[in-house]
């Protein structure tokens, strides 16, 4: 039996100052990569001497060069029909990859032939590189395992996003028939093939950081978030889901939750970044089916309250949605804490 093989992509747009030491922790992997693509999406800056110049000492690295800036998810879909590999990945240029990623991701992957994807936990970065903490998600599965599609409805449901987008490898079939990656969505790609593949194939999980994602100040996906971004891209997600060809792989009644859930993520995100009052309020009154906190919050906002008041109610409105496994793991986390024995996942 031929061994499985993995293509990685990676789209770039001005990112010199971090992709080779992406393309490192990529070649260092105890599993090396078939290829390894990298599409320079029209850089200014010094990006395409930075992978040429690893491409000469690292022959399973290739450039492809776009003319004109066509965005990231277009570039990734232009080197995933440009790669051969048998499962894919898409790391950010940014981001780095930790041992032991391909190696764990593949062995789940191949021992589980039905699943469409293999995730995992993360590992927050500044800007320097200097580790900021785990990437705060629900604690679900305590074991790597496969997690059927009904299973992962009950989860989505249950917690929302529990596991981190950086450590997704595609089975590449399975990537395909969903489409690619869908140029239209933008940064929304990924949201859409997270739930979309697992819906239809299941997926693996492993339940250990094995990426690190830079959290930069003016990433796409930060950028796309502001000035009514964050609602846009849930419309385009939401419409996607219910497209005739996807439509068919959710339970009744999945998509309006799943929308809440995202609100609130999204919500969360635009509190994060002190985005303006009617930004949020936007997103609130775009909630399926409102309950009466989120009529109360969205009223609320029409007021001028001090920000730190603000602050407080928001996180009590976002804490009080949470599931009640979730709060009581969030508590001990803290008491923890405070108790001198550090943070807990």
């Amino acid at each position: 039996m031929s061994r499985a093989t993995l293509s990685v992509i990676i789209p770039n747009y001005n990112h010199g100052l971090y992709i080779a030491e992406a393309l490192q922790a990529i070649v260092d992997q105890s599993l090396p990569p078939f290829e390894v693509i990298v599409v320079d999406d029209a850089s200014t800056d010094d990006s395409v001497a930075v992978i040429e110049s690893f491409a000469r000492r690292h022959p399973r690295v290739r450039l492809l060069r776009n003319e004109r800036n066509i965005g990231a998810a277009r570039s990734a879909d232009r080197a995933l029909r440009e790669s051969a590999g048998d499962f894919v990945i898409c790391p950010s240029a940014d981001d780095k990859s930790m041992p032991g990623l391909f190696e764990k991701s593949i062995d789940m992957l191949t021992r589980h032939p039905q699943a469409g994807l293999c995730a995992s936990l993360g590992i927050l970065l500044d800007p320097s590189g200097e580790i900021l903490g785990p990437i705060s998600v629900p604690a679900t599965f305590q074991e790597p395992c496969y997690i059927s599609p009904e299973e992962f409805f009950r989860t989505w449901e249950r917690f929302g996003s529990f596991f981190v987008t950086q450590t997704v490898v595609f089975r590449r079939a399975a990537l395909l028939e969903a489409g690619g990656y869908h140029a239209d969505l933008a940064c929304a790609t990924d949201g859409f093939l997270n739930v979309v593949i697992p819906a239809r194939h299941g997926m693996c999980f492993i339940p250990e950081p094995l990426a690190m994602w830079r959290k930069l100040d003016e990433s796409h996906a930060v950028r796309a978030g502001k000035s009514g971004g964050a609602l846009r891209m849930l419309e385009s997600l939401y419409s996607r889901f219910t497209d005739p060809r996807f439509a068919p792989l959710f339970p009744e009644g999945f998509l309006p939750r799943w929308k809440r859930l995202c609100i609130l993520g999204a919500y969360y995100g635009l509190e994060a970044l002190s985005a303006p009052t009617r930004e949020k309020a936007q997103l609130l009154a775009a909630i399926p089916e409102p309950r009466p906190s989120d009529i109360l919050m969205r009223r609320l906002l029409g007021y001028r309250l001090p920000s730190g008041l603000m602050r407080l109610l928001t996180k009590g409105y976002l804490f009080s949605n949470l599931p009640a496994v979730e709060r009581r793991r969030i508590l001990l986390s803290k008491l923890r804490s405070l108790a001198g024995g550090g943070a807990c996942r």
